[in-house]
């Protein structure tokens, strides 16, 4: 018997450690730098992103073939099934022929085959060189498209990280909530059935006490969103647990209280793809007048023909004759109805444009450090008040609850006072999460979110 308690203990005691090994090996743990770094993996937008990246270089390759040599080989093999005629004066072949009568005579075999190799090497293209260097340029572009879905990622993983966080604070808080009710509930019915606490009393805790618990309900739901939301963000299966490994009270909030003095708008990636796409525009417009010049292609040609009046001596190797080839092809557009001086004006106007988008750029983002710095120090300031509101009606609580256990307090103070509390603890993580969410901005605004 012993020995059969002592193997079912075993077994037991087997199947839990396989259930936490599970367990342990589901649930992932992730800190802030670690939730974005995975999102940076895996993220579809990333992803997408990087692929985009991929393709503008794979086109700059698409280009670069464009001046390599050009080998084209052809096969034509034909049937005259009716000889075409060429028309002749009739003494042409014939002294005794009428010389002012013409006959037509076909010229040509019934089976003709042409086979030809084509070899075409660029020697002078402006638009050719010009336009490599705008593929090159166009793929910085992309590049820096990349740069800002990662940046908007950051944010937004941020953002929902610091979400949970507050979500598991404020679970905390109400489920505390929840149990100081049910503690009073407790002591009021007691006080009740010994006469000291009248009905009413009891009553209206139960009320404040069902509330909790139906708060308590939904905030479990609450927080279980939150961090889909964020699983969502980083890329990660929904159905995967996960465990933040960041505290919310040790996230450093002490950040640039002051606009910088000599912020360096490169920083900004939304600006410095401006400047890209300035540069794309001038080369662009250099592409155009690079077409007014003419453009050089050095060929050659190797082929052979044969002529057969029977379809199956067409085949026969050695009456092919070779030819062959080799010289310079020149081409110049002397006039085209003012295509590129047309062209050429609209890419100016398009270059004032940019031009005006820079200008507006660099206000917009002024205004945007601006806006932050302020909105992070009035949040700053905000939490500060927060806190010590918090720490002032947790005093005030503990007080009430005192004197309502020695008979000289009511239990509707009791409850105005934890009402009171679970406000400004309520209060304080709100004012802690804008404080996060703003830090965040101001990151975003100052071009250090990613580097």
């Amino acid at each position: 018997m012993f020995k059969t308690l002592k193997a079912s203990i075993g077994s037991l005691a087997l199947i839990i450690s396989l259930i936490f090994s599970t367990y342990a090996q589901s649930n992932q743990q992730f800190s802030l730098g670690q939730a974005i770094e995975y999102a940076l993996k895996n993220n579809t937008q990333i992803l997408n992103a990087e692929i985009e990246n991929k393709i503008s270089k794979s086109k700059v390759n698409e280009f670069l073939a464009d001046g390599l040599p050009q080998i084209n080989a052809s096969l034509d093999m034909g049937r005259n099934l009716e000889i075409q005629r060429a028309f002749v004066p009739e003494n042409a072949f014939n002294p005794i022929g009428d010389p002012n009568a013409v006959t037509a005579l076909g010229f040509g075999v019934p089976n003709l085959s042409v086979a030809n190799i084509r070899l075409e090497q660029m020697l002078f293209d402006g638009s050719f060189f010009i336009g490599l260097k705008a593929a090159r340029t166009y793929t910085e572009l992309s590049r820096k498209e990349h740069v800002k879905s990662k940046i908007g990622v950051i944010e937004l993983v941020s953002k929902a990280y610091y979400s949970v966080l507050i979500n598991y604070k404020m679970s905390d808080l109400v489920t505390k909530n929840y149990d100081r009710l049910k503690e009073l509930l407790d002591d009021t019915e007691l006080l009740n059935e010994n006469g000291f606490a009248e009905k009413i009393d009891v009553d209206r805790v139960k009320v404040q006490f069902n509330n909790a618990k139906v708060e308590y309900d939904h905030f479990q739901k609450l927080l279980g969103y939150s961090e889909m939301l964020l699983k969502y963000q980083m890329g990660l299966e929904l159905d995967v647990p996960i465990t933040l490994t960041d505290d919310i009270e040790s996230v450093d909030l002490e950040y640039q209280l002051e606009r910088p003095a000599n912020f360096n708008f490169d920083n900004r990636i939304e600006y410095s793809s401006l400047l890209t796409q300035q540069e794309l525009n001038q080369i662009d417009l250099s592409n155009t007048r690079a077409q007014f010049y003419p453009k050089l292609n050095l060929y050659a040609n190797y082929g052979g023909n044969i002529g057969t009046l029977h379809t199956a001596d067409m085949f026969a190797v050695g009456d092919w004759y070779s030819y062959s080839t080799i010289g310079i092809n020149a081409k110049w557009n002397l006039f085209d109805g003012f295509r590129k001086k047309n062209q050429s004006q609209q890419k100016k106007y398009l270059a004032t444009q940019i031009e005006n988008n820079i200008d507006t750029a660099k206000g917009a983002i002024e205004l945007e450090i601006e806006q932050s710095v302020n909105g992070y120090n009035k949040n700053i300031d905000n939490m500060n008040s927060q806190k010590e509101n918090m720490e002032l009606a947790k005093g005030v609580y503990e007080t009430t609850k005192i004197k309502y256990k020695e008979g000289v307090g009511s239990n509707s103070e009791v409850l105005d006072a934890d009402a009171a509390l679970k406000q400004a603890q309520t209060n304080y993580y709100n004012a802690l999460y804008e404080v996060l969410v703003s830090k965040v901005e101001l990151q975003k605004a100052l071009g250090e979110l990613y580097k």
